[in-house]
């Protein structure tokens, strides 16, 4: 190989070898802050996953999916699914459910151990688009 073709070809190794370095880094950063795994401590404002009897363990209380439910009232005939939780700190237990309802997706407020949170999901309102098992829970402080 002439002397030309060396460099050219050793400045092509050099730049592919740069961008597979910044992708490896970038997808280790960003897997690594954006959703706890089922099972650590949850952390208020964060991406959680969640999954069906697994309580995730918040500072102040533990919330815990029970499930889905579809309701269908005469006034609107397509229905709705409603995720119902439960949120228990020590000996108070709240039940509370979060549905998009007829379209709109909002945050789901509920109290428990007289402390205000909001639930999100689907949607979070500073974290963008949730994946279908990824919840957001806020202290009524940070909405």
């Amino acid at each position: 190989m002439g002397a030309p073709l060396k460099r050219a070809f050793s400045g092509r190794v050099v730049r592919s070898v740069r961008r597979l370095l910044i992708v490896a880094v970038v997808a280790l950063v960003a897997g690594s802050c954006s959703v706890n795994a089922i099972g650590d401590k949850a952390a208020y404002g964060t991406k959680v996953r969640y999954r069906k009897a697994v309580p995730l363990h918040f500072s102040d209380f533990d919330l815990t999916y029970d499930g889905e439910r579809r309701v269908t009232p005469s006034q609107y005939p397509r229905g709705m699914v409603f995720y119902d939780f439960r949120a228990t700190q020590g000996s108070d237990t709240v039940r509370l459910s979060w549905s998009a309802g007829t379209g709109e997706i909002a945050p789901s407020p509920f109290k428990v151990g007289g402390q205000g949170y909001w639930l999100e999901l689907r949607r979070s309102d500073t974290l963008g688009t949730l994946a279908p098992d990824e919840l957001v829970v806020m202290r009524d402080a940070q909405k």
